[in-house]
């Protein structure tokens, strides 16, 4: 099966939110049968948005993380 949609979400220091932004949509896509992929941009955070994302994704590979120095 193909993608229906890739989504980008940036993030820089998104420790807190992230993991909810990404149940949020990984939820609306589901739900509505679609193929999907989430992929996490991790720009630079100095706390543990990139721990938290990896947390995340260790449950459903559709979730992907690019950190950026």
């Amino acid at each position: 099966m193909s993608l229906a949609i890739s989504l980008v979400i940036p993030a820089y220091n998104e420790e807190k939110n992230i993991g909810s932004v990404i149940r949020r949509a990984s939820d609306f896509f589901n739900n509505r049968a679609l193929s999907y992929e989430i992929i996490v941009v991790n720009d630079g955070s100095s706390d543990e948005t990139s721990r938290e994302v990896l947390r995340v994704s260790s449950l459903n590979p559709a979730i992907l993380l690019i950190s950026l120095e």
